[in-house]
């Protein structure tokens, strides 16, 4: 039960800083959002059996959370590219 919690806490903490940054820049990359927060969880909790756990519990509910935002978020266009013609 601690490992699910703590992956939990662990989740909902990352996603609300996502969203600060803009959570539709992380949903239109969302396969890429996912391998480097779980790579890096994986490294900020290797040494044990529980850390691991942990890390893969909290990737599992991130990529969860990126997958619901993106149902309920608009697809919006890449910000580098220009749609207007000059």
């Amino acid at each position: 039960m601690t490992i699910l919690t703590v992956g939990l806490l662990t989740a909902i903490a990352i996603f609300i800083l996502l969203m600060k940054m803009g959570i539709r820049k992380f949903t239109n990359h969302s396969i890429l959002t996912d391998v480097i927060i779980s790579g890096g969880l994986t490294i900020m909790f290797i040494g044990t059996f529980t850390g691991m756990a942990t890390a893969l519990t909290a990737g599992i509910f991130v990529s969860l959370m990126l997958w619901v935002a993106k149902l309920f978020s608009k697809k919006q266009p890449d910000e580098d590219w220009d749609w207007e013609e000059e």
